[in-house]
């Protein structure tokens, strides 16, 4: 810093200029009270809202000059923030993304295969939404640049809404064909049956979502485009796909001379279920009433989390970084600015942020520029230290050489003040005191 420059007898053209900074930003770094802890503010010359791979570079040509350089000195170094905590969401959501996309289309497949006890019609299925997914993205790639917390498993929520239109059309297809209809008979009666239901509920699914659009905030803007739009040609692709491979599907089988084997796809236990409900309407009903209230009383007991860190991954070196921070310092990484027309409103400010229980520190221009009541509280003070000076008959000498001789000389100045205890310090400081109480 500048005094240990100053100290070290370094010429400082611009000290003027440091001072200043010095003043105005504070010391860029800190010491925990333990002495185990030191924290290094850093200033970078970007935000979290530039692009996000040159984010990512520059994020990570930072912690690679830190852990470079903790390695050399043999401590543990890491960095936290919210450039750091918008790095690591975004490699986070990108990795979980596709692994949970992956899951989730797995589980489809078994969940497909066990309820209609085929195999082929459910893979068939999963291509076609894959596929319908992949119409979904690169359209709203023209409408949307980035991917947010939000829209980033946008492809998971369109494999689970697409997923229910092919179950239409699979189930009605093959209920058609059992009943021992052609092939085109059985896809003319499964489109005219289901097709308005699924086009109807595709399109005002959709434009549920696109309703926010209207949202002041950009990220549930972008949440409402690229629902809105996925769900919307999800829909649309299923219905042009599906029915095109599965018509493929069974021409090639005629051309092996194979017939597609006969599948019961209903579910004679949902019948006996709805006798069951009727013939005990009353005893249900009072089930479900009391279920209900139930639920609205649990359901209204729920409070909003505004903790956004709790949303992170679990794990993260930065999150565990921000918990130390806060425990170690009283401080957080997140900080709020502000500026004022005048002095006084500052200072009217700055006092009631140092009267928040939620702040860890306040930096003010006011501390430095006091008002006249500040002036004679200083004024005050500096009388009393200088008083306790004066009888404790102690001098420090503050040099900015390394010769020991002339400190000792300069010390010697200090003789007629009658002290009987002096000594260098190892930084190069004189001081002559007396060594009584």
């Amino acid at each position: 810093n500048i005094q240990q420059q100053v100290m070290d007898g370094q010429s400082l053209n611009d000290l003027g200029q440091k001072a200043v900074d010095a003043i105005s930003f504070g010391e860029t770094y800190m010491f925990s009270p333990d002495k185990d802890m030191i924290l290094i503010i850093i200033e970078p010359t970007f935000n979290m809202f530039v692009d996000p791979d040159e984010l990512l570079i520059s994020i990570n040509g930072i912690e690679e000059i830190v852990k470079n350089a903790s390695a050399v000195y043999g401590v543990t170094a890491g960095l936290t923030g919210s450039l750091v905590l918008g790095r690591d969401e975004y490699v986070a959501f990108a990795n979980d993304s596709m692994t949970i996309t992956l899951l989730a289309l797995l589980g489809i497949f078994i969940l497909f295969v066990v309820s209609f006890r085929m195999w082929v019609s459910p893979l068939l299925a999963i291509i076609t939404v894959i596929l319908g997914v992949i119409w979904a993205l690169g359209i709203s790639s023209f409408l949307v640049e980035y991917l947010n917390m939000m829209t980033a498993l946008m492809g998971l929520i369109l494999i689970g809404l697409g997923i229910d239109f092919s179950v239409h059309i699979i189930s009605g297809y093959t209920e058609k064909r059992n009943q021992g209809h052609d092939v085109k008979v059985s896809m003319q009666a499964t489109l005219q049956r289901f097709g308005p239901g699924i086009i109807t509920g595709g399109i005002s699914t959709g434009l549920a979502f696109l309703t926010l659009i209207v949202s002041e905030t950009k990220g549930m803007q972008e949440m409402g485009i690229m629902a809105g739009v996925g769900i919307i040609i999800t829909m649309l692709a299923t219905v042009i796909i599906l029915p095109t491979i599965l018509v493929i599907r069974e021409r090639i089988l005629k051309n092996l001379t194979k017939s597609l084997p006969l599948t019961d796809v209903s579910y004679p236990f949902l019948g006996v279920t709805a006798v069951f409900i009727a013939r005990n309407r009353w005893i249900m009903m009072t089930l479900f009433l009391a279920l209900t209230v139930f639920l609205f009383i649990r359901s209204s007991q729920m409070t909003v989390d505004y903790n956004y860190l709790n949303m992170e991954p679990v794990g993260l070196e930065s999150i565990n970084l921000q918990d130390k921070l806060i425990e170690t310092f009283n401080l957080s990484s997140d900080f709020v600015m502000f500026t004022t027309d005048n002095l006084d409103e500052a200072r009217k400010l700055t006092k009631k942020a140092r009267e928040m229980q939620t702040t860890g520190l306040v930096e003010s221009i006011s501390d430095y520029l006091p008002d006249s009541k500040g002036l004679e509280k200083q004024y005050r003070f500096i009388k009393d230290l200088r008083k306790n000076w004066d009888y404790s008959m102690c001098g420090i000498y503050g040099i900015t050489t390394k010769d020991e001789n002339f400190i000792r000389q300069y010390i010697n100045t200090c003789k007629h003040r009658g002290p009987d205890g002096e000594g260098i310090w190892s930084e190069y400081w004189g001081s002559s005191r007396l060594s009584g109480s």
